[in-house]
């Protein structure tokens, strides 16, 4: 090996994906490379590289000696890899011993009105001289993803939505007509800050089984695939899914003060068959990686029709008094029954012509 010599005493360890592997500084008898102009790059074992020849998705970089691979990401994500002025993304490097590739932001293409963009297939590439360093940066790329997803609450918003729809002509027409009679009162509406604003629209009534955050080809192909799996008929029972929809309620205590008023759910033979539903839904896409932590939750019944989230008035997320409402509207309000027959997968931001959230992919109930 001529005059460098490996110092194995004097080395730092990495932990990255459970398994600590050693950094290992060279030294020479006749010279030192100075820290600031020549980083210090982490070295793999044998047994590390053999543990990762399975692994299909790490494959020789055609260009070079070494190796590589791909991850799935929207552009939206590039920003929380690459850190303020590059600081994520050359601390991961330099850690791992990898060439973090991230493709430049394509130019914004304006979408018709009142769409989103369609979303980007875009791929990060990985590459390195070993396999062992191009999973360990794989590993924090992904990782780093993963926080993204969960904090940042506004600025990677949910795409999808896992729905029951419950909108039909019927129901349409009905909730119109509440609206408007509401909004007619005048004064008495505003004084009791109802707005029309609040209102959501009947079109894209729904129960909501999952939200979901799916910023990448990969994740939206493998949710398709999820739904498309489910045998949903094992929780039927042989029979339809059928629901009323009659009355109406509020979600916190004081109904002078609401955020939420909603329609009352009730599903023929119990709220037992939603709710089977709904669970097997939630474990599929949460076994799949598809699902937050925080949102796996049970499904609760009921169909939004006032969101003081949606207010676009300078006094956002300020609560109405619901009482007239409720006693002019509560008991008396009755949709009748309707037969539930899919389960949607459906981008937000994004209307099919009968004005529901675009349907990506469904199941049949």
């Amino acid at each position: 090996m001529g005059d460098c010599q490996l110092d194995v005493v004097n080395c730092g360890t990495i932990l990255v994906d459970g398994k600590n592997y050693r950094i290992q500084s060279h030294s020479s008898k006749g010279y030192r490379q100075p820290v600031s102009a020549q980083p210090t790059r982490p070295r793999y074992n044998e047994d590390e590289e053999e543990e990762l020849e399975g692994d299909t998705t790490i494959v020789p970089d055609e260009r070079s000696r070494g190796f590589k691979t791909c991850i799935s990401a929207d552009q939206e994500l590039f920003g929380y890899i690459i850190g303020k002025q590059g600081t994520i993304k050359r601390k991961m490097e330099e850690e791992t011993g990898a060439t973090i590739l991230i493709p430049r932001k394509p130019q914004a293409v304006a979408a018709p009105r009142g769409q989103k963009g369609s979303q980007s297939d875009t791929e990060i590439v990985v590459k390195a001289d070993s396999r062992a360093a191009v999973a360990a940066a794989r590993t924090r790329v992904e990782l780093t993803i993963e926080n993204a997803l969960a904090t940042a609450r506004d600025s990677l918003p949910y795409t999808h939505v896992l729905s029951l729809p419950l909108a039909n002509a019927r129901v349409v027409e009905t909730l119109a007509t509440l609206k408007q009679q509401v909004l007619a009162e005048g004064a008495g509406a505003a004084a009791a800050g109802i707005e029309d604003s609040i209102f959501w629209d009947p079109a894209q009534l729904h129960l909501t089984l999952g939200m979901l955050k799916l910023y990448s080809a990969q994740k939206r192909q493998l949710a398709v695939q999820t739904l498309k799996a489910l045998d949903l008929g094992s929780v039927l029972d042989g029979g339809p899914l059928t629901v009323r929809l009659r009355g109406l309620e509020y979600m916190n205590d004081d109904p002078s003060d609401v955020d939420v008023l909603y329609l009352k759910v009730e599903a023929d033979g119990g709220d037992d068959t939603i709710a089977k539903v709904g669970d097997l839904v939630v474990r599929a896409f949460a076994d799949a990686g598809l699902l937050l932590p925080q949102d796996e939750k049970p499904v609760k019944l009921h169909a939004t029709i006032m969101n003081t989230r949606l207010r676009r008035s300078s006094e956002a997320r300020k609560g109405f008094d619901a009482r007239k409402v409720l006693e002019v509207h509560g008991e008396g309000l009755d949709l009748g029954e309707q037969v539930l027959d899919s389960v949607h997968l459906s981008q937000r931001g994004v209307f099919d012509d009968n004005g529901y959230y675009h349907c990506v992919a469904k199941a049949k109930l």
